[in-house]
């Protein structure tokens, strides 16, 4: 991208190059056609006024703003490269050109370019001038500087990593050097004794591919990388990416270009997005929240002013934002339902609340930016569940009314009568409700316990296990997960028949649920011949050590199964995960961690515990790949 004195932008795609002029608010976009549709990888303006153009798979080009005539520069002027990544002007107005076949310089009238020999002739990305005239050059083959005409290739031990795709010269004589494959910053600083070379100080966190590394009119160094853009003032790094408003986070090779007037434009995979920063006072006003969707069950309720909902939509899910926040990432929220006293801090834009009892409700979130303090500019969300019906106060009175009405009416016809008659009617008001309390009863039991063998089912284990997730995501207390399968249940079916497999499975089942005895714990039938069994706030040792009781509890059994290969009697293989912050937190990573060490236990021997950790994990899969391909 290059700026134009004349305010517009020139800006190169992969379908050209465009320039871009400012209508208004906005900015209107027109095709440079003299460029015809080569992709565009770096625009560079001249000391005589020229715009050069390095192109994909066309070499470079001089473009006259004069008359808009367009001149390429190919092999026969000595450019025998293809592709033009960078190109640079230097103070003594040489053009270099760096490419994927060596690294080219042309000096005025810029008519032919000569290859540097002293240099490999292979990928260079980037070629930059420090403040003192050394120019550097950085590619595939590592970084290289040259002093008084003199090449010097750097050390690559004393780098963070050896193909360089960007490099930024600062005032203060500093270099900046920027990596492909990871390796993140490195800072070099002249020094009495040489080049001191700061390693990896990017952003923490930020070790994957650089793109740019450029200055803008205030002096901050501007990083490009493939998650957002980093800026570094001379103390801090910040960061800022798609939920600042950037157009996307995967940058694009020197998508950066800075005005005068502080404004920086970024360009990315996904579009062109401006920057400027605000005057300081409007960094301190605290952002307003306000609620983007309010689902009620299934429903949409962002428009409702305190609704009232029915006993079956007592789910709530709210997602929430601060349009006004200037740095969103740093946006810190709390809230509370129902106007507790205390306050939950998250930086979480989403907010789930299950199985809602009937009653009142009202919803809070507020919002602060930094260190500043909490203001009162809340969003608030009041919403009333209702009874369910049978306990509704106009049931109720329409049940009284009908009472009343017929012992009047028997009243009338002789008071012994209306007595026997009042007496048959509260018996058989009892025995309907007896039997639709039994009749929900029974209906819940079914929609929550298989039936086989009386533990909660795939749908309650699902249920359970998402909300031991969030639980564990908010109080950090981990959650264990046993996957447990019996050995050879197939081979037992075939010689025994599927009713005393059914049996045994029904056996298997009152020993899991006489260990998992805590209210916190649920033992589920997972499937077929698999049980799972959540144990919330349990260590993986904690986990580990029951597991083996299980285990020990199923071959005390001592069921017959003649079929299997492990033991004359029933036996179980169980694995084990266990979720934490910055380990499994996810409900699918848990239960994938937990099978897997389910199956290591089983291709080692069967009738096993084995515990979920990354180590374990590869090496079964490693025995197991060494086992496939002898």
């Amino acid at each position: 991208m290059l700026p134009r004195a004349d305010g517009s932008l020139l800006v190169g795609t992969e379908a050209g190059m465009f320039r871009g002029r400012r209508r208004g608010f906005a900015m209107a976009w027109t095709k440079v056609e003299s460029l015809g549709s080569s992709a565009v990888h770096s625009v560079q303006a001249a000391p005589d006024g020229d715009v050069w153009v390095g192109t994909e798979a066309h070499g470079a080009a001089r473009m006259r703003p004069v008359d808009g005539s367009v001149t390429w520069f190919g092999e026969k002027q000595g450019l025998s490269a293809k592709d033009a990544y960078t190109l640079r002007f230097d103070r003594l107005h040489r053009l270099w050109v760096a490419t994927e076949a060596g690294l080219f310089v042309s000096t005025a009238p810029y008519e032919r370019f000569s290859r540097i020999t002293e240099l490999p002739a292979n990928r260079f990305w980037a070629v930059a001038e420090a403040s003192d005239g050394t120019i550097w050059a950085g590619g595939d083959g590592g970084l290289f500087d040259c002093v008084n005409g003199v090449w010097k290739n750097l050390p690559a031990d004393g780098m963070s990593n050896k193909e360089v795709s960007a490099l930024g010269a600062g005032a203060d004589g500093i270099m900046w050097v920027g990596y492909r494959l990871g390796g993140g910053i490195d800072r070099l600083q002249p020094s009495a004794g040489g080049m001191k070379i700061d390693k990896g100080i990017q952003r923490p966190g930020t070790t994957g591919l650089i793109y740019f590394l450029d200055f803008d009119a205030q002096g901050r160094l501007w990083a490009g990388t493939e998650r957002g853009v980093d800026t570094w003032d001379g103390s801090r790094w910040d960061h800022y990416d798609i939920r600042d408003g950037l157009s996307w986070d995967d940058c694009d090779l020197h998508g950066f270009a800075a005005e005068a007037n502080g404004t920086v434009w970024i360009g990315t995979s996904g579009g062109l997005s401006s920057f400027k920063s605000h005057p300081r006072n409007s960094l301190e006003m605290s952002p307003e929240v306000v609620f983007t969707h309010l689902i009620m069950g299934r429903t949409d309720v962002s428009g409702l002013s305190n609704p009232h909902f029915g006993a079956s939509s007592n789910s709530l899910t709210a997602k929430y934002a601060t349009p006004g926040a200037q740095k969103q990432t740093a946006v810190l929220f709390r809230y509370r339902l129902n106007g507790a006293e205390a306050w939950t801090e998250t930086t979480e834009r989403k907010l789930q609340f299950a199985q809602l009892a009937p009653g009142a409700y009202r919803l809070q979130v507020e919002a602060k930016d930094g260190d500043r303090d909490w203001k009162k500019n809340r969003a608030e969300f009041p919403f009333v569940i209702l009874p369910p019906w049978y306990l509704s106060w106009w049931f109720l009175c329409i049940c009284a009314l009908m009472l009343c009405s017929v012992v009047a009416t028997m009243i009338r016809w002789r008071m012994a009568h209306a007595k026997n008659r009042e007496r048959e009617l509260v018996r058989i008001v009892d025995e309907k409700t007896q039997e639709l309390l039994k009749a929900n009863q029974e209906l819940q039991r079914l929609s929550f316990t298989d039936t086989l063998t009386g533990l909660a089912n795939r749908r309650v284990f699902n249920l359970k296990l998402e909300e031991e997730c969030a639980r564990m995501t908010r109080t950090t207390a981990p959650v264990s997960l046993l996957m447990l399968d019996v050995d050879h249940f197939k081979a037992l079916n075939d010689s025994q028949g599927h009713q005393q497999g059914d049996k045994y499975l029904a056996l298997v089942a009152l020993e899991l649920k006489r260990l998992a005895k805590r209210q916190t714990d649920l033992a589920a039938r997972y499937g077929g011949e698999e049980f799972a069994v959540i144990l919330a706030d349990t260590s993986a040792e904690s986990a580990e050590q029951l597991a083996e009781c299980a285990r020990l509890a199923v071959e005390t059994l001592q069921l017959p199964h003649h079929a299997s290969s492990v033991a004359p009697f029933l036996t179980v293989s169980i694995g084990i995960a266990t979720a934490s912050i910055g380990g499994w937190m996810t409900p699918d990573a848990l239960v994938a961690a937990a099978d897997k060490a389910l199956y290591a236990a089983k291709r080692n021997g069967r009738n096993r515990v084995v515990v979920a950790t990354g180590e374990a994990i590869l090496a079964d899969e490693i025995n197991l790949i060494q086992t496939s391909f002898p």
